[in-house]
């Protein structure tokens, strides 16, 4: 019933006070509400209260927020970095095509992420093309 009229806190107190197995379906479903309205610091407090830093991977590829995709990556799902960032390169290289700004841009968020060794890859790529 709370659900159903957006009243979050009450569902979350009667969750963790009656049903504990339901409040991660509670903050799941007030984070999509709140990454529908753009508010994004909400968005990752609530999935990463729900211990789902998948979903938080997930939300922010969808809205195109690949920096903050690849952060969360790096900070909780480590396994998976490599494999997100050569999807980011394949989506950097479709969308804005291989030229010298797209690849000094695409550089400088390497630099920004703490990968050197792609940068200095992408900063070879400008010498070449």
């Amino acid at each position: 019933m709370h659900l159903s009229r957006g009243d979050w806190l009450a569902a979350e107190q009667l969750a963790e006070q009656h049903d504990p197995e339901a409040l991660n379906q509670i903050l799941i479903s007030r984070a999509q509400a709140s990454l529908e309205a753009g508010d994004f610091q909400q968005y990752e407090t609530l999935i990463l209260r729900a211990q789902q830093p998948l979903l938080l991977l997930q939300g922010y590829k969808e809205r195109g927020r690949w920096q903050d995709a690849l952060r969360v990556a790096k900070e909780y799902l480590p396994n998976r970095l490599a494999a997100l960032q050569d999807e980011y390169d394949h989506y950097v290289t479709k969308t804005q095509g291989v030229n010298a700004v797209s690849l000094m841009t695409q550089a400088r968020d390497w630099e920004q992420q703490g990968e050197f060794s792609r940068a200095v890859d992408c900063y070879f790529k400008v010498l070449l093309a």
